[in-house]
């Protein structure tokens, strides 16, 4: 039924979801204490606590023991929900997502975690920090930018794309001065 209204009436359907994902919500987290979040962070928790993506969950959470983070394709910022409450005093998370459409929902996420986890410093990275080469959107066909060096894009395909500055991971802890102690990399192309 959802999918109808979304295509029969689209504004009225981005509306409700938007309304109905800031419902508070009570959920659990992985130390099993229960905080406060929204709806859309109760789905997403949801989702990531079922089949291979619990895998994946339990592997990271038993493995962080507290210190800097990194999450490279952090997307809606779930790795830091995972791993805050295994975090220290002053730790520093930092999701790194250059896609423009889910900025604000990640952003919208790192807020309420702050919330509920006040000495932890999350910060958000939307571009690249330091400018070390250049890179071009290839393609959008996965429904996000996939960037590529630009010395591998087609020189005639050259004309016609955004260049961009990309970064490393030494380049942002760096400039940051960071002590990573766990670094996630998620690069399906947008990163």
């Amino acid at each position: 039924m959802s999918l109808a209204i979304k295509k029969i009436f689209p504004n009225f359907y981005r509306i409700t979801k938007n309304i109905t994902n800031q419902i508070p919500m009570k959920a659990s987290l992985w130390n099993k204490k229960s905080y406060s979040f929204n709806f859309r962070i109760y789905k997403m928790l949801k989702l990531w606590n079922q089949g291979s993506l619990k895998e994946e969950s339990d592997f990271a959470y038993e493995h962080y023991n507290g210190g800097d983070f990194i999450d490279v394709g952090s997307f809606s910022c779930f790795y830091s929900f995972l791993l805050s409450p295994k975090a220290q005093d002053n730790d520093n998370f930092i999701s790194c997502e250059p896609d423009p459409k889910i900025r604000s929902d990640a952003l919208d996420n790192l807020s309420i975690l702050k919330k509920n986890f006040q000495k932890i410093n999350y910060s958000l990275i939307t571009d690249p920090v330091g400018n070390e080469q250049d890179v071009g959107i290839a393609h959008d066909q996965w429904g996000h930018p996939c960037y590529l060096d630009l010395k591998k894009i087609e020189i005639e395909k050259r004309k016609n794309i955004k260049i961009l500055k990309s970064s490393s991971v030494d380049k942002l802890v760096d400039e940051m001065s960071l002590k990573p102690t766990f670094i996630k990399i998620d690069t399906e192309g947008s990163e």
